[in-house]
């Protein structure tokens, strides 16, 4: 909320029924990000001066010092010695310079998100590169997806995937290969359109009215009112509808007849040839990319099932959809985009009908080659339900040469006992040292 007293600072976490005549309230500021100059229009508005860039660069100033505060006091973070230096000390944002951002942003506003970023004072433009990085929500829900158990996404080793998010700003569409694990696997982004995404439906409002502007009996202005109000009573709260019969939006005519609007009439105006055209959007990259499997996500997934089953059934090879979203899954998948790197040290997925082999490792090499020249020693242990195991090998003798012939050696049984090959382990560590 902007003050209406001329303060620069805005109020964030405040209510609209909180706001009376105190101040101007701008709400889903997402929409903002379509037409990014038409949209300047809207908040100048309500407030001489106010835009979409101040509107965003406000949000992104105290959104990140609320979010790093609340790290600060975070029970991992505080119970971490490296932190304590951060924990202790009076926060200040612009201090900190060892943090990287990642913004899940479309990618036709990923420029403009980072003149608000540094706008803000978060990061210096000659940081850009290096702390502020952006991925899309179809890209972060691929990866948040492919962290999960594989007994709950149902996504399987050796099986191609096609993402597709249904959110309200853009419909996005990500092809994944899953391999045994998520450094193994590939999440290639195919497309991210704000012009199909639901964002737009107060669009397909105003042309419907405008082509019946005469049998409805109005003019422009009311159109606009018509438009306005859709916007803020429907657009957003879709999914909120129960009552198919209710009445949502009531407004007079020219003549001062009162015209309605149920769930219903909307259904069939605006949203049912909405979700036709995502489906069609969808199945369009489908076909493309040979008949993937098909997973759902976003705000609007089981509209968009339910129109893929209506017009396509047959067509779509498998499509699952995420029911129960996770909270955190956008944000999560944001870290695990720039997280992952290609290392074959994680533990792989096991399934019934694929083991995973050395083979995998030698079809995806790392960038970081030479990673084993820091380390004398490599030991690996299983500690098991039913018996445990341990495997060594010796990388340099103890003048710190290269081992050229590499063995890797086996305790094979009873390691955890004093027995000779548990002896022979000593041996080898006893004429290191």
């Amino acid at each position: 909320m902007y003050q209406k007293n001329e303060n620069d600072t805005p109020l964030c976490g405040i209510a609209l029924e909180d706001i009376d005549d105190i101040g101007v309230y701008v709400s889903n500021i997402c929409q903002y990000l379509v037409d990014i100059d038409a949209s300047n229009v809207k908040p100048g508005h309500l407030m001489d001066g106010l835009t979409t860039k101040k509107v965003f660069t406000d949000f992104l100033k105290y959104f990140v010092q609320l979010a790093l505060k609340r790290l600060q006091v975070h029970d991992k973070l505080i119970k971490n010695f490296h932190f304590k230096e951060f924990v202790n000390e009076e926060f200040i944002d612009e201090d900190i310079e060892t943090i990287c951002y990642c913004l899940v942003c479309p990618t036709d506003r990923q420029e403009f998100m980072k003149d608000c970023f540094i706008k803000a004072g978060i990061i210096e433009e000659s940081e850009a590169e290096h702390r502020l990085l952006f991925t899309t929500r179809v890209a972060a829900t691929s990866h948040c997806q492919l962290s999960r158990e594989r007994h709950v996404t149902r996504i399987k080793n050796n099986e191609n995937y096609l993402f597709c998010d249904v959110d309200d700003i853009s419909v996005g569409i990500a092809k994944m290969h899953a391999a045994s694990t998520e450094s193994f696997s590939s999440i290639t982004a195919i497309s991210d359109s704000l012009m199909q995404g639901p964002i737009n439906l107060e669009t397909e409002f105003r042309d419907y009215l405008t082509e019946n502007m005469t049998y409805f009996n109005l003019n422009p202005s009311l159109i606009s009112q018509f438009v306005d109000n859709f916007s803020e009573k429907v657009k957003y709260t879709y999914n909120d509808m129960r009552a198919a019969e209710t009445v949502v939006i009531s407004q007079n005519d020219t003549s001062g007849k009162l015209i309605e609007f149920t769930y219903e009439d909307l259904e069939k105006i605006v949203f049912n040839k909405c979700f036709k055209s995502v489906a069609e959007y969808i199945i369009n990259a489908d076909e493309t990319d040979h008949q993937y499997r098909l997973y759902l996500s976003g705000k609007y997934r089981s509209e968009t099932y339910t129109h893929l089953v209506d017009k396509y059934d047959g067509e779509i090879q498998f499509c699952a959809i995420n029911y129960k979203p996770l909270l955190d899954a956008i944000s999560s998948g944001a870290v695990s985009s720039i997280l992952i790197t290609p290392v074959s040290s994680q533990t792989p997925y096991f399934n019934s009908e694929q083991v995973f082999t050395s083979k995998k490792i030698l079809e995806n090499p790392t960038k970081n080659v030479n990673r084993n020249d820091a380390y004398d020693f490599i030991v690996g242990i299983d500690f098991g339900a039913t018996f445990s195991g341990c495997s060594y090998v010796q990388l340099k003798d103890k003048r710190g040469n290269t081992i050229t012939e590499k063995t890797i050696k086996t305790i094979k049984e009873n390691w955890y006992y004093e027995t000779q090959e548990f002896f022979k382990f000593k041996e080898d560590f006893n004429q290191y040292f």
